[in-house]
């Protein structure tokens, strides 16, 4: 019998995912027997075992192509879609200790005696207040496309974003609460090639044309981005392959 996590929802049927750690949780509804669910993770064992496989061969594959960083000279790290190589070079004062991104390169500056912890800390720094940059032109060009097309959209009002936020989120690409329109995305996007930011800011923006992933809503998606299914599948893809979601 495969071990599993189990959550009781107000939902219709009885749902089950494999994460990337091998890790089988399952979602019921509240008043399911559970031999019931037990006799659901059963017909699926096949299903998990192929999954499970999947993601073995991916961890073996991210070990080979993007081994974990010691944040050291000569290593590569993964930057809107290209691997870029690092320098490090010793500062004396710790109020000059900051990793920089000029676009080709990432350089770490830091003082004699640093921790792997410590170079990782000042490249996270870098990394999130670079997201930052980029994803804020990108939220703002696609802010733009939804204003000149009337596609769904009553108004401006309605598709003016009022904050974005950048988080690392390791389950999801991107959020947004519609109430407050703040669109929220995770810094591990800036790993990837910005056609799939865009994806995300695309899909976040709907949501404020539509809450929910209704018709309509793909509907929105589609008339901005119509291969934005191709896209999705790429950047999971990637995404489980660098991140192994």
């Amino acid at each position: 019998m495969v071990e599993y996590t189990l959550t009781r929802k107000r939902i219709k049927r009885i749902n089950l995912r494999v994460k990337g750690d091998g890790s089988v949780h399952v979602s019921a509804p509240i008043n399911t027997p559970q031999t019931a669910i037990d006799a659901f993770v059963a017909s699926c064992e096949d299903m998990i075992a192929k999954a499970r496989a999947k993601f073995a061969t991916h961890v073996e594959a991210r070990k080979q192509l993007y081994p974990r960083l010691q944040y050291v000279e000569g290593e590569q790290i993964l930057i809107l879609g290209k691997l870029v190589p690092i320098h490090v070079e010793e500062v004396v004062s710790k109020q000059a200790e900051r990793a920089w991104f000029n676009g080709e390169s990432v350089t770490i500056y830091t003082r004699s005696g640093h921790t792997v912890e410590s170079r990782k800390q000042l490249v996270d720094n870098m990394w999130r207040l670079y997201a930052t940059r980029v994803f804020g032109r990108v939220l703002k060009e696609v802010q733009e496309a939804f204003f000149k097309s009337p596609y769904g959209i009553r108004n401006k009002e309605q598709v003016t974003m009022k904050e974005y936020r950048v988080r690392d989120m390791k389950s999801r690409w991107g959020s947004c609460m519609p109430q407050r329109a703040i669109i929220t995305l995770s810094t591990r996007l800036l790993s990837f090639d910005r056609k799939y930011i865009e994806y995300v800011a695309v899909h976040e923006f709907a949501h404020l044309v539509e809450a929910n992933h209704s018709p309509r809503f793909h509907r929105v998606v589609e008339n901005f981005l119509p291969h934005w299914q191709v896209l999705k599948a790429e950047l999971n893809q990637q995404g489980a392959l660098v991140y192994g979601n």
